[in-house]
């Protein structure tokens, strides 16, 4: 029986630091995975904590015993948001010193709840040093699609500081694996996806994307499409990209390649919605990608109801909750008010015009949601736009947060008695 353990990913931290490591897009065609840290914090006793998911609710304990050169001791947390990691060097310690550390995660893909096993150790050449043992548990029977590690004290890892991610495989691998069919690339804006065909019983644990031009920094997918990029390129070119089947035997890739042009602009359209009918709708848009920095949704829409000042307003991950704050303002030509509301159950203050305004007048917003993906911010909602009457009319600034810290994976766009016929509402990303 072979043991197959593949590297899937390495983060190095650059100059300032990183409040945060996360690795997104796991590959679930392995068993188990494991993380090997080289870090360093600048808080005196800091320790790692792992989370999953983006999840922050208390679905997690842990257990773990730790020395310190002169004594030792064990403690356990139940129902608390994270689970405890090893020991991490410091800023107090010589500068070239880190600590090291490893995290065991058993099943990960499966339907049970998820076990961590870690070890690590933080000697720096002083009086004390620590030791730790810890073991976890993910009180969830999602599969783990990414991962985030941060320090307890909320410090930064210091420039130098190496986290690689390996997938582990426990499986009779008798031949190296069979080549896939390639499709399509496709244009994402900046990045590019190529489709692909798995050859039956191909016997690959995971799959690489990789172009040419970077061989040896393949992107890893689990199924088809795998998303490549992205690409630094000022004009439009012609992307080439192999797919490659991976097992403990071997890497075999396609036999040809596929290609495409591909545009980098890092402005691309994600889904659009528009009533072609008569009578009210809303826009949900699901599944939204992860991949680019920032989202934008561009409006032009009236809404059915003939109550004056009927807003737009978002919710985002299906959370209907009062976990929404939000400010305006508004200008009609002659004065200016501002207003708001916090706690709230979504993102208002974006007014409309309703039924019984001018015939076929259209409201216009440009609505921005910058670093959507980002798992140490809240996210933060900016809309400019109104409308005008031919006579009267509104300048509108309206700003929000999502009390979250989750990337944003749903949005749903929505007006009172819903939007009317002609309105149009897309969500486009940028890189």
């Amino acid at each position: 029986m072979s043991v197959f353990l593949q590297p899937i990913y390495t983060q190095t931290v650059g100059a300032g630091g990183a409040a945060s490591i996360t690795f997104n897009n796991i590959p679930q065609g392995f068993t188990d995975l494991k993380i090997v840290v080289s870090g360093k914090t600048g808080f005196a006793n800091d320790s790692y904590i792992l989370r999953f998911n983006n999840d922050t609710t208390n679905d997690y304990s842990w257990t773990r015993v730790y020395g310190t050169g002169s004594g030792a001791t064990s403690d356990r947390t139940t129902n608390v948001n994270y689970i405890i990691g090893p020991s991490i060097t410091t800023g107090a310690n010589p500068a070239s010193t880190f600590g090291n550390a490893e995290f065991y995660i058993s099943s990960y893909a499966g339907g049970n709840f998820k076990q961590v096993f870690a070890n690590g150790v933080s000697e720096a050449n002083t009086t004390a040093a620590y030791q730790m043992l810890n073991s976890g548990i993910w009180n969830d029977t999602s599969p783990i699609t990414s991962l985030t590690l941060s320090s307890f004290y909320s410090s930064t890892f210091a420039q130098y500081s190496t986290f690689t991610l390996y997938g582990l495989s426990n499986v009779y691998d008798t031949r190296v694996p069979l080549a896939p069919t390639l499709g399509t690339v496709t244009d994402l804006a900046g990045f590019f996806s190529v489709a692909f065909t798995p050859a039956a019983n191909d016997g690959a644990d995971t799959y690489w994307g990789y172009s040419p031009a970077a061989i040896t920094s393949p992107t890893y997918g689990a199924t088809s499409p795998i998303v490549v990029g992205p690409f630094e390129s000022q004009f439009n070119y012609n992307a080439t990209n192999w797919v490659a089947a991976v097992n403990s035997l071997g890497v075999t890739p396609s036999a040809t390649v596929s290609s495409g042009n591909v545009t980098s602009n890092n402005y691309a359209s994600i889904a659009t919605v528009t009533n072609s009918s008569a009578g009210g709708f809303n826009a949900l848009f699901t599944n939204i990608p992860q991949y680019y920095t920032h989202l934008q949704i561009r409006l032009i829409g009236r809404a059915s109801s003939a109550s004056a000042g009927a807003p737009v307003y978002i919710q985002m991950n299906g959370d209907t909750g009062n976990n929404y704050s939000w400010h305006y303002m508004i200008g009609n030509g002659s004065s200016v008010t501002a207003g708001g509301l916090s706690p709230y159950g979504d993102i208002e203050g974006m007014g409309m015009v309703i039924s019984g305004n001018l015939a076929n007048a259209q409201c216009v917003y440009l609505i921005d949601i910058a670093d959507y993906t980002n798992l140490n911010k809240m996210k933060a909602l900016k809309a400019t736009g109104g409308y005008d009457l031919n006579g009267s009319g509104y300048v509108n600034v309206t700003d929000g947060i999502y009390n979250n810290y989750a990337p944003i994976t749903t949005l749903n766009v929505q007006a009172y008695a819903g939007f009317t016929q002609y309105s149009h509402i897309a969500l486009y990303g940028i890189g």
